[in-house]
Parts: structure tokens; sequence; C-alpha cells
């Protein structure tokens, strides 16, 4: 059977657009409004690279990508000046729990 996955030079391509300005501005600019809108949108970036990646057998690169991801909307939310509020602990139960975070999922197809 033919193993496919995610190249690590499109992944990491991909992860360095979302630290972009121009496209984690909605982050960046509306830090202060609270983590809803940010969820939202960050579930739509997800939802499309999900689709598009989603392969037989590469779970562990999506899974991958998920965790980045949660890392940097870690950094985004505590980057509001002063104290650090958002720790680790509250960005689980954030994505877990308060506004759930997408996760990723394999549909099997043995072509």
């Amino acid at each position: 059977m033919l193993k496919r996955k995610t190249s690590s030079n499109k992944m990491s391509a991909s992860l360095k657009r979302m630290d972009d300005p121009i496209a984690i501005g909605w982050i960046k600019e509306n830090r202060h409004t609270g983590a809803k809108e940010p969820m939202v949108r960050l579930n739509q970036k997800l939802r499309g690279y999900f689709g598009y990646y989603r392969i037989t057998l590469n779970i562990r690169k999506l899974n991958s990508y998920y965790e980045q991801t949660k890392r940097k909307l870690h950094k985004w939310l505590n980057r509001g000046g002063g104290k650090h509020c958002w720790d680790w602990e509250k960005i689980i139960q954030l994505t877990n729990g308060w506004i759930r975070l997408l996760k990723p999922k394999i549909y099997h197809s043995y072509v």
C-alpha cells in the first residue's frame, strides 16, 4: 500500500502563513475582544486545511498541525501586554470545552 503524507515544506509554509501579520491580523487586532471571534476564524482555516490534506494515513501530520496551531493561538492571545492571563490549562479548556477547535479526522480512501 502506498503511504502518503503532507510534505514538511508545505506544512511549514502553512504554519508560517498563520504568523503572517496579514493572515493572523484577526487574532492580533482583536485580542482585546476575547477569544470567540479568533476561534471562529481559526476553525474556518482548520476546516480548509483538514479538508485538503485529509488523506489516508496522514493523521500524524494533521495532529501535528493541530497542536502547533494551538501553540500559536496561545502565543497570540498572550501578547496583549502586561500579565499573561492565558496559561496552557486555559487554552486546553478553551479549545476542548468552551469554544471547540476542530480536530482532524481522516476519511479512509484506499484508492
